[in-house]
């Protein structure tokens, strides 16, 4: 799987799994009907071994929800959570 491709995953998880969900740091929707609301943002971090994913709030900061760890192994990438 190319990195690319396992970002735009990860970026569309999180849309669906932060539906409709309040954010404790300012107390408004972070995504609805498949689209961030009110500037915030999809937070992805790649490093050399992990992943991490979250969201931006502009008055919280960076929320890392996730963090993953990646084994390269016959040049497939399993993902650990």
């Amino acid at each position: 799987m190319e990195m690319v491709s396992l970002v735009k995953m990860i970026e569309e998880y999180l849309l669906k799994a932060l539906n409709e969900v309040l954010c404790p740091h300012c107390d408004w929707y972070i995504s609805s009907d498949g689209r961030w609301v009110r500037h915030h943002l999809p937070y992805i971090s790649v490093g050399d071994d992990y992943v991490e994913a979250g969201y931006r709030c502009p008055k919280g900061g960076t929320v890392v929800l996730y963090k993953f760890k990646l084994s390269r192994l016959n040049s497939f990438t399993n993902i650990y959570r």
